[in-house]
């Protein structure tokens, strides 16, 4: 008895879904970076805001470790690859769980900062809709790898 061609995708359409899913982890890691880019370029004095938005970071900036950067560099790199490897239909879920999780953690460490918590006095709280969206994506990555061992 033969499946029905409906139950298994056809490899045409996992691969748009990885690269869907490719382009929002990409997306993501982009969100993440770009601040990033801000902290270490004040950190290694290549950036001095005297006014505006960017000079009510610097108390944040400066309480900021650097095994802090290098704890989030490490996690945008880590959706660089898992972008990579879902375009080349490569098992990835571990490490893209392991980068957001480990990003979330350091996001709520940082916000506990005193000067986080003053800056950001209303919105100091933890991002949860935004996890539950990354955790969503987390499964949509683990099902089309598991359609991947079925498909080929």
């Amino acid at each position: 008895m033969s499946e029905s061609p409906t139950s298994v995708p056809a490899p045409r359409a996992m691969m748009f879904l990885r690269i869907v899913l490719a382009g929002v982890v990409l997306l993501q890691a982009l969100s993440s970076g770009l601040p990033l880019i801000g902290y270490a370029g004040f950190k290694l004095g290549l950036i001095h805001p005297v006014s505006g938005p960017a000079a009510r970071m610097v108390p944040v900036w400066a309480e900021t470790a650097w095994w802090q950067l290098g704890v989030w560099s490490a996690c945008v790199a880590g959706l660089l690859v898992v972008a990579w490897r879902l375009i080349r239909r490569r098992a990835t879920v571990g490490l893209y769980l392991t980068a957001i999780l480990l990003n979330a953690g350091l996001q709520w460490l940082m916000l506990r900062g005193p000067e986080a918590q003053r800056l950001f006095a209303r919105s100091a709280r933890f991002d949860l809709d935004r996890l539950a969206l990354l955790l969503a994506v987390g499964a949509l990555i683990w099902w089309a790898e598991q359609r991947r061992d079925r498909t080929g």
